[in-house]
């Protein structure tokens, strides 16, 4: 019998995770997917003409924006190469300024080695 209770509460844990997880998805990734195929022909911005070669044009504007603009395709790239690069290192900004808390687990007073030997 416990272990029937115990099973469907595992069955429901997981029915859960997975539907919080298409969630999760959808509102984050799927949005950006949703947002790159709506605006996939739409120039994000333009490149003055002659600034870059023809080849380099038609790749910035990949896959559907018009020849001579990034694309948004192109550009979300762009951006997610910056924030992997830059992310690091204002990580360990942060951390080199903000002091960090020592994770060490209390010892009652009073325990002497007797506290030790129960870890």
């Amino acid at each position: 019998m416990v272990w029937v209770i115990a099973g469907s509460v595992n069955a429901a844990r997981a029915g859960f995770d997975t539907q919080i997880g298409f969630v999760r998805w959808v509102s984050t990734s799927g949005a950006g997917w949703a947002i790159s195929l709506w605006y996939r022909r739409e120039p994000i911005f333009w490149i003055p003409e002659g600034w870059v070669p023809g080849y380099v044009e038609w790749g910035l504007s990949f896959p559907k924006a018009p020849i001579g603009s990034v694309s948004i395709q192109v550009w979300t790239f762009a951006i997610t190469q910056v924030l992997r690069v830059i992310a690091p290192i204002i990580g360990s900004l942060i951390a080199s300024v903000v002091p960090m808390q020592k994770l060490v687990a209390p010892v009652p007073a009073g325990s002497g080695e007797k506290g030790k030997e129960e870890l």
